[in-house]
Formats: structure tokens, sequence, C-alpha cells
């Protein structure tokens, strides 16, 4: 197995938001891509762990909608869905396709 290593993070308030979706998820990819030196270019798949997220904002695809805001043109794009563990998922996933 190849290794895999963090080289970005992004984050976003937590608590009470007044933001949208999209731009909770443009703030979160701005500040991983800029902390990784990278840009929407150079990301060739995308994986999103969300839990119930259709339940809350009513968007089914979220993993292609979070792809489009940020960019990503061509891009495949998941979402894992675990409960708890969906971003956990993602990160597996992401790891597995390296």
């Amino acid at each position: 197995m190849a290794l895999a290593s963090v080289i970005g993070v992004g984050t976003t308030h937590y608590g009470a938001l007044q933001s949208t979706f999209a731009e909770l998820v443009i703030e979160a990819a701005k500040q991983a891509l800029d902390d990784a030196g990278l840009g929407p270019d150079d990301i060739d798949a995308f994986y999103l762990g969300n839990y119930a997220g259709d339940s809350f904002i009513d968007q089914n695809h979220l993993a292609a909608y979070a792809a489009s805001v940020i960019g990503l043109k061509g891009v495949p794009s998941s979402r894992l869905e675990g409960a708890c563990a969906s971003g956990s998922l993602a990160l597996r996933q992401g790891i597995l396709a390296i």
C-alpha cells in the first residue's frame, strides 16, 4: 500500500451558523488548499463524509455540489455516509485511492 499524508487542513466554526452550506464548503476548502499549497486543478478525486445532509439542507448530491462550488471541474466526487464515522470513511476512501 502506498503511503498517504494529510498535507492541508481547513475547518469552519462550530455552533450556530449563519452561513450557507456552500459558504462553509468554500471556507474550509480554501483553507485546506492554501495550507497544502494546492489549487482546485491539483485535485484528482473528491470524497465527502456526511451524515443526513439531505435532511438538513435539502440537497441529496452533496459531494457533487460541494465539488462544484469549490471549482473541481470534471473531478469524480463521492459522498460516504456512516453515521458518526462518515468523515473517517471519506478519509479512508481517499487513502485507498492513492
